[in-house]
């Protein structure tokens, strides 16, 4: 008797995953609890959260540090415009630590290696493949949300594009942020995060957010 393989079947999204969806086809924030940490760290508490943003449009990048700067918790933002140079940083940090204070968030439209391939090769990384990965991307495609969802990724985040969602970005990182680090460093009321001016080369200068009101 022969021995018949299984077929595979595709990824499916079930009703627990849908956090902040229905403010429009283009806007979803998915979240993936079974690929959360089972226990929250607090090794934050000192230095604060590092969110390594990976993105090379420097209008979504800009606006997204707004989301990260409007966090009540705190956050040390460090931008990197393709995938070789945050993988490089990333393998520089503290090895022991880094997984238990770091959040990437990752764009899947890179210049060279796609966000998917970034993803693939993190996780195949023995220090790095426990970091939580949320992606942060304009793509609502199904196969990009599957394709994240099956490399363990915490959260899938499409870019906002109008005010009210803007907000419920700011939200809705602030709740996945608490899920991860909690107990985590809240910021003073008086405590502002300096804003960080990332450097970009050879790319456009048009955003995929571009409205006015969000800036």
């Amino acid at each position: 008797m022969t021995d018949s393989k299984r077929p595979e079947t595709p990824h499916v999204l079930s009703q627990e995953h849908r956090f902040l969806s229905g403010l429009g086809k283009d806007f979803q924030v998915l979240l993936f609890p079974s690929n959360m940490p089972r226990i929250a760290s607090s090794k934050a508490s000192n230095e604060g959260i590092e969110i390594v943003l990976i993105e090379d449009n420097s209008i979504d990048a800009s606006l997204i540090l707004e989301v990260i700067e409007a966090s009540k918790y705190k956050c040390a933002p460090v931008v990197k415009s393709n995938a070789q140079d945050a993988l490089h940083h990333l393998k520089q940090g503290n090895i022991e630590t880094i997984a238990e204070r770091t959040l990437i968030l990752l764009d899947l439209i890179l210049p060279g290696m796609s966000g998917l391939e970034l993803l693939a090769e993190l996780r195949r990384d023995a220090q790095l493949k426990n970091v939580p990965i949320a992606i942060l991307t304009a793509s609502t495609e199904t196969r990009h949300i599957h394709a994240s969802a099956d490399q363990s990724v915490v959260c899938y985040m499409t870019k906002p594009s109008t005010l009210k969602q803007f907000n419920m970005l700011v939200k809705a990182f602030d709740e996945l942020l608490g899920a991860l680090f909690s107990p985590s460093p809240v910021k003073s009321t008086t405590e502002k995060i300096p804003s960080v001016g990332p450097t970009f080369i050879g790319q456009s200068n048009e955003g995929l957010t571009g409205n006015p009101k969000l800036r």
